[in-house]
């Protein structure tokens, strides 16, 4: 049986999720709802308990397909894409981005509803002139043309500018290829301040523990992002930590322990409880991985106009409306 270092196993185990032809990733908190509440206690807004029952079952995750393997995949090699919200009561938000045509979106509304205290119109109540967009409130899928939606968006933008807007969040275009880069300079800045270590077997499971200073962390990670920012959706002016802001992070070492199982990437793990000023606090962060079943359009989804929403929106504030 081969001898691997700890760094040798980790970089094969990212290298099988590079040779699949999908990908699943979902990540979660590992805490209850009692512990959410003890560590907000001595905030200014602690967590209720129904916010924290939310946030202690809340779990995003993200299906990519491709017709080549991940890691040599190119934007035109992408055949799907999901993107979905779950809490403890179900899903509360999903979207699919099927090749380079269409996105499809869904919610349950209700939920969200419930978690702000917020009142949520019906479909009855949104106005003919809106389109799918009541589909949308009753639950249903409807889908946007990204070509139009894009244009929209483009539009939307030259307006914000020559009314003299902040330039804010921007949409995400990570491509393929860009996505690769980024990777490459995130594990090149990594590897200057992470320290690997075996750990053993654990459940079955080959233990990898990846150390690193979290203060240090955070500086050499933003000098690797920023320059994708605007790849990444990110505001145009993104400001580096200054000193002060680098204070407020704990100069503490945070551990993320890795889990292979026969040599794949499986699972990993971080306690960011750490991060904070009490040394007993227990905050798990989860991710897990694996490959993706097929990501396909959804049948029966209403088409939303875009335009037709932002004439109905603009029509029903030159009438005094709000909806």
């Amino acid at each position: 049986m081969e001898n691997l270092s700890a760094g040798q196993k980790l970089t094969r185990a990212f290298d099988k999720v590079g040779e699949q032809t999908s990908l699943h990733l979902t990540l979660g908190l590992d805490a209850t709802p009692a512990e959410l509440i003890a560590l907000s206690k001595d905030d200014k807004d602690p967590l209720d308990a129904k916010t924290a029952r939310f946030v202690s079952g809340m779990e995003i995750s993200y299906d990519v397909t491709s017709k080549k393997a991940i890691g040599k995949t190119g934007e035109k090699d992408v055949t799907g894409q999901r993107i979905a919200l779950s809490g403890p009561d179900g899903e509360l938000l999903e979207l699919r981005i099927i090749g380079k045509d269409a996105l499809y979106a869904r919610a349950d509304l209700q939920q969200f509803a419930d978690l702000t205290g917020e009142k949520m119109p019906s479909a009855a109540e949104i106005p003919p002139e809106a389109g799918a967009l009541g589909d949308f409130f009753e639950g249903d899928w409807i889908k946007l043309d990204l070509a139009k939606l894009e244009k929209f968006s483009k539009e939307m933008e030259k307006q914000g500018a020559a009314a003299g807007a902040v330039p804010g969040l921007g949409t995400p275009s990570l491509s393929p290829e860009t996505g690769k880069k980024l990777f490459k300079d995130l594990k090149k800045a990594f590897a200057g301040e992470v320290t690997l270590k075996n750990k053993g077997e654990v459940d079955g499971l080959d233990q990898v523990t990846a150390t690193a200073n979290a203060r240090s962390l955070v500086d050499v990670l933003f000098d690797a992002v920023s320059p994708y920012a605007k790849d990444l959706g990110m505001p145009g002016e993104f400001p580096k930590p200054t000193a002060k802001d680098l204070k407020d992070i704990p100069n503490k070492r945070v551990a993320v322990d890795f889990f292979l199982k026969d040599g794949a990437l499986d699972s990993a793990s971080v306690n960011l409880g750490v991060l904070t000023a009490e040394k007993d606090d227990d905050l798990g962060l989860k991710a897990e991985f694996g490959e993706a079943d097929a990501v396909e359009a959804p049948s029966g989804a209403a088409e939303l106009d875009i335009e037709q929403i932002a004439q109905a929106m603009m029509g029903s504030k030159g009438a005094g409306l709000d909806y």
